[in-house]
């Protein structure tokens, strides 16, 4: 029985209601991301249907799932808001990409087929790619194919997959063919019912029609057919077999289902009936706000014009719909003309994309009308009212593509393709023999005769003959007229020879008299040529007028440059002889000089012209600066001469010209000879500033020593500002001061100076020092610049996450390498804020990287990367718990400071570790810079650590053995002692003392300390430690950059190279707050989506590559995460 109840759980109104929006929030199909051929999706349709209703049709009749078990388990699965059923519909795949079921004109999709059997059938007119365009289809009046309205689409279906209750595009019929597979079941509804099919939908899913008022033409919406059958809708079904067609009528609702793997094809078509039909669908979605496929107003006009060629059945249903447009037009525009709109536009919206022609209110494609605002928003007549808020009435203006009386004369026209020989003719003769004060007919209207008469092979008469003479005098007119209107002339200095052959007066009135002495009306030709006209004569009458109002215009001439420049511009338009140019370029010429003339006198270095403007036809500017050269003003005065015609006002100007060039001469002088004289050498920014107040005046000017003086001064007055920049905030560095001292020695106004001097003795005073902490840190070998040294331990987070860090071999009395990267910072704040962030994650991350080290193999983290087993030769790093094989260390002199049994890896021990009094002696007789702030800020944090170590060791009992707590504590402030670089001598016995109380060394470790101690030292030094198997280098330096506060969601193991950032949140219960120029981030993917830090959540790179899912352990412990192997879960 078709339409069962299906029995499921009840839920009240209220929840019901809940549920259903909760899944209308994203309602849709979505794409799939897999891609299948026929063959694979067969495979895994069947699969589906065997697996979902556990049966193997193959093993056995019986086991055939039925038509009606497929229905029931469909509703089922439809209403069922708790479990999800996931299908598969290859839908709306257009026949030009995937091939037809049916044979193809031009196109061989394969099979084997017999040539002739194939040709009838490419040719049959119920092949699905024939049907829209047959001799009486409304749809082969389109110009472009449409796909799945007028190109076939193909659907491959599943069992259950479905198609929603639609109705087809501007309610056209559809047909579908299934060509072989299981049958497609369709429910549908009569085109008679469709508004009550919508009001019932609104009633039953009112919340879906307030998000989206066209939610039923999106094919998302399914009903049970048993509830629209309880509220009086009339629902009938049809099981499709392969080799049937369906065909659905306008505006019927369908539905339907798969009940298996099946193939079909699909199309629209329309014949003459379904004119009506789609005028009242475009109604329908514009109330709706629903955007068209096409135009309908359009097709029609389409369908009129080539009445010719229409049959009588669909001519006359034509005719009547053009009448009904026509009326309703008409209304509409009466309408408007009431509103007071009196600006009006004919467009032809043909040639607009539809995009651009929709109504913004109610998304009707417009062709016969609209209205437009003065900010561009688009409206049809009906919405006029809702245009703009902003805009007045006078703001819009009218838009047409045929006015009333084209439209009737259209309307008439049509007729004439559906009337007889002498209805014909008598139609042709009053056109042709129109009274003078009749209306006259269109050339259009015309051919349209011309055309009936040879598609209906009417005889030929002279009245024919007649109307093709009028048909070639027009278009011979309209062809003169689209030459000359076509005919743009170019801007150039020669504007009279822009063109060949320009068009005179007399010829545009002799034009307009031809038009106007035709027996019929060319649309737009005649207004356009009277525009030309009109404009043509208003622009002689202002042109007129401006030459006899510019008297003045020696002192406003840019005024009457812009008023000139329109002018000619509007004369290039024109491609007419006009003598008024002449005179308009010579007072253009006058205007211009002037011009550069002013801007020359009233030089300022900020009224710098523009090198586009000035007077460039007469001379060149200098491009780079806007300046002139001395020879450039001797051709502005000689050309100022020549056109001034004995003005008194052109004779002052040159006057005041003539003295700039003798001060000009004289400066340049005065300027070589400053130049070339080696006293000047040195003479300092002051004494040069002095020079160059003298120049000021002649600023106006470019010349060859001119030009030196100022690049020179310029030069000197910037490193001059970067030297006392530079020594007021005391953020020099020994390269900064090197760069200068080169600038210096390339400044012919600094070199030799007392500033030179200056920055001489204290760059010897810098290098000394940064040589002496040289010697005093970096051992021997080194792999470690000194800045690396000082600035605290930036490779933590690295060890932590497991990334491969491999040290390379420095040159420790390298200045220039030890000391480079201290250049990535600006300032004091930077420096001290960077080092002051190392400092204080030290302690933290040391705690977590002894956790991870004492996890990991010894492969991971020995010198040699070897698993060899000597258990008995191994030993583990005081801080940071690194296991090395004895054999693979080598003896360092700072181990004799130690304890017997402790040893400091290579990672841990980077310096000779001086003593507190030497540095602290360095830095006292040092000079500010940013060298000594770094190793004072060092100095600092080894103070602090001493001190708080001390205070923690004071407080230790004599005798009695330590608890856990108290080891714990001794144990954290012993971690920040280790890891400085610096040592104090008078608290290193009782830091000493202290560890051997919290972690006495094992007999086993004090023996292979002697061992290394006994074992004489290699005289290979390997260039490079812990070296990567992948080629990759160890970064040397720091790395500063802007700080971006978002993470790199674009993949989620995808590692953002920036510093830690207060607002950049790591989810962890504890977030250590790593500091570095590399930090991974990880998120959540199987639950929460949360982000953390690798360190904070336990996680290294390597894990993470093998991982393919990322679970927190805040989902884990909730049960978010599936068991597989796949997903790791780590406690924050």
């Amino acid at each position: 029985m078709i339409f069962n109840d299906i029995v499921a759980e009840w839920r009240c109104r209220r929840c019901l209601l809940t549920s259903v929006k909760e899944i209308a929030e994203s309602y849709a199909f979505h794409d799939a991301h897999t891609s299948y051929n026929l063959l694979t999706f067969a495979k895994y349709a069947n699969d589906w249907k065997q697996n979902h209703f556990h049966r193997d049709p193959l093993a056995s009749y019986c086991n055939e799932v039925t038509s009606e078990e497929v229905e029931q388990e469909f509703w089922k699965d439809v209403i069922d808001l708790e479990n999800t059923v996931v299908v598969k519909y290859g839908a709306d795949l257009a026949v030009t990409k995937v091939g037809s079921g049916f044979p193809m004109n031009g196109r061989d999709f394969g099979g084997k087929m017999d040539p002739k059997e194939r040709e009838y059938y490419a040719n049959h007119p119920w092949n699905l790619n024939n049907l829209p365009i047959l001799k009486d289809s409304v749809l082969s009046h389109m110009e472009t194919g449409i796909s799945g309205m007028m190109e076939p689409w193909v659907y491959v279906g599943m069992c259950l997959s479905a198609f929603c209750w639609h109705t087809e595009d501007h309610w056209t019929y559809s047909v579908n063919y299934l060509h072989w597979g299981e049958r497609k079941i369709w429910y549908g509804v009569s085109g008679d019912e469709g508004e009550k099919f919508d009001r019932v939908m609104m009633e039953l899913v009112p919340y879906l029609f307030e998000r989206q008022p066209d939610v039923l033409h999106h094919m998302t919406t399914t009903m049970n057919p048993k509830i629209l059958i309880n509220k009086g809708i009339h629902v009938y079904t049809v099981h499709q077999e392969p080799g049937e067609f369906v065909i659905t009528f306008p505006r019927s609702y369908h539905a339907g289902y798969n009940e298996g793997l099946n193939f079909a094809e699909a199309v629209n078509f329309a014949p003459a009936d379904w004119l009506r039909k789609g005028r009242f669908c475009i109604l329908e979605y514009a109330r709706v706000h629903r955007n068209c496929v096409f135009s309908h107003e359009e097709l029609m006009v389409k369908m009129a014009k080539c009445a010719t060629k229409l049959s009588t059945n669909v001519g006359i249903a034509v005719h009547e719909e053009l009448y009904e447009i026509i009326v309703r037009e008409k209304h509409l525009r009466d309408t408007v003309i009431g509103k007071g709109i009196t600006q009006s536009a004919r467009v032809e919206y043909e040639h607009i994309p539809d995009d651009f022609r929709a109504c913004v209110v109610c998304k009707t494609t417009l062709f016969m009308s609209s209205i437009i605002c003065k900010h561009k928003r688009l409206v049809c007549l009906e919405h006029a009212d809702r245009i703009c808020s902003l805009c007045q009435t006078a703001d819009l203006t009218f838009n047409y593509r045929y006015t009333a009386q084209e439209l009737n004369y259209m309307y008439n026209m049509l007729s004439y393709g559906i009337c007889d020989y002498s209805t014909w003719k008598s139609k042709l003769l009053s056109a042709i023999n129109a009274k003078s004060h009749a209306v006259k007919p269109t050339l259009d209207d015309l051919r349209i005769l011309v055309s009936v008469s040879k598609a209906r092979c009417f005889p030929q008469c002279d009245a024919t003959d007649e109307a093709m003479n009028i048909i070639k005098r027009s278009e011979n007119i309209m062809q003169s007229a689209r030459a000359l209107m076509s005919r743009i002339r170019t801007r150039n200095n020669l504007r009279k020879h822009a063109n060949e052959c320009p068009a005179n007066i007399k010829d545009i009135e002799k034009l307009e008299q031809s038009i106007e002495e035709l027996p019929c009306t060319i649309l737009n030709l005649e207004f356009i040529v009277k525009n030309y006209v009109q404009r043509l004569e208003d622009w002689r009458r202002r042109c007129s007028q401006f030459l006899i109002n510019a008297i003045d215009y020696t002192d406003k001439y840019d005024h009457y440059i812009d008023l000139a420049n329109k002018l000619i511009e509007e004369a290039d338009d024109f491609n007419v002889n006009l003598t008024e140019i002449d005179d308009l370029e010579r007072m253009l010429d006058k205007c211009h000089w002037l011009q550069c003339a002013h801007k020359i006198l009233a030089w300022t270095p900020e009224n710098k012209p523009d090198s586009k403007t000035g007077y460039q036809n007469i001379v060149g500017l200098d491009q780079a600066k806007g300046r002139w050269r001395l020879s450039e003003l001797v051709e502005l005065i000689e050309k100022g001469r020549s056109i001034a015609n004995d003005d008194v006002k052109f004779q002052i100007e040159i006057d005041a010209l003539n003295v700039m060039l003798k001060i000009g001469h004289q400066n340049e002088y005065v300027v070589q000879a400053f130049l070339r004289d080696k006293k000047n050498e040195g003479i300092g920014v002051e004494e040069a500033e002095k020079v160059r107040a003298v120049l000021e005046v002649s600023d106006w000017m470019t010349e060859e020593y001119t030009d030196k003086f100022r690049n020179e001064y310029k030069f000197a007055r910037t490193v001059y500002d970067t030297a006392r920049r530079l020594r007021g905030n005391r953020s020099y560095t020994l390269k900064s001061l090197s760069d200068l001292l080169f600038k210096i020695g390339k400044s012919f106004i600094l070199r030799n100076s007392i500033m030179d001097s200056d920055m001489e003795r204290l760059y010897d005073c810098v290098q000394c020092f940064c040589r002496r902490v040289s010697h005093m840190f970096a051992p021997s070998p080194s792999y470690y610049s000194i800045v690396e040294i000082l600035n605290g331990r930036d490779d933590l987070t690295e060890l932590i996450e497991g990334v491969t860090t491999p040290l390379i071999l420095m040159d420790p009395l390298s200045l220039r390498d030890n000391w480079a990267y201290i250049e990535n910072f600006e300032s004091v704040e930077q420096l001290t804020h960077h080092v002051n962030s190392l400092y204080e994650q030290q302690r933290r991350l040391i705690v977590t990287l002894r956790k991870s080290n004492e996890a990991r193999f010894i492969d991971e983290m020995c010198l040699c990367g070897s698993t060899k087993e000597e258990d008995d030769s191994i030993i583990r790093c005081l801080l940071c718990h690194a296991k090395y094989h004895s054999n693979c260390v080598q003896w360092n002199p700072f181990m004799s400071q130690l304890p017997v049994g402790y040893y400091l890896c290579v990672r841990c021990l980077r310096s000779r570790r001086p003593f507190v009094e030497d540095v602290k002696d360095a830095c006292g007789t040092a000079l500010p810079s940013l060298e000594r702030m770094l190793v004072e800020t060092a100095l600092k944090h080894a103070e602090m650590a001493y001190t708080e170590a001390l205070d923690v060791i004071g407080k230790l009992p004599p005798l009695d053995p330590l608890d856990a707590e108290l080891c714990k504590n001794v144990d954290e402030s012993l971690i920040a002692v280790f890891c400085n670089e610096i040592m104090n001598l008078e608290a290193w016995e009782l830091i000493t003392n202290a560890l051997i109380r919290v972690k006495p060394p094992t007999e086993k470790d004090k023996m292979i300390y002697e061992q290394i101690k006994k074992r004489s030292i290699s005289t290979q030094i390997p260039n490079v430690l812990f070296p990567d198997n992948n080629g990759s280098k160890r970064r040397r330096g720091l790395k500063r950059s802007v700080l971006g506060s978002g993470k790199f969601m674009a993949h989620r193991k995808r590692s953002r190279n920036d510093f830690h950032q207060e607002q950049d949140v790591c989810s962890a219960t504890t977030c250590l707050k790593p500091y570095s120029d590399h930090i991974r981030w990880i998120q959540c993917e199987a639950g929460c989506s949360r982000w953390y830090h690798y360190v904070c959540v336990g996680q290294t790179v390597n894990r993470v590559d093998q991982t393919s899912l990322y679970c927190c352990h805040s989902c884990s412990s909730e049960g978010m995460c599936s068991s597989s192997g796949s997903i790791t879960s780590c406690p924050p």
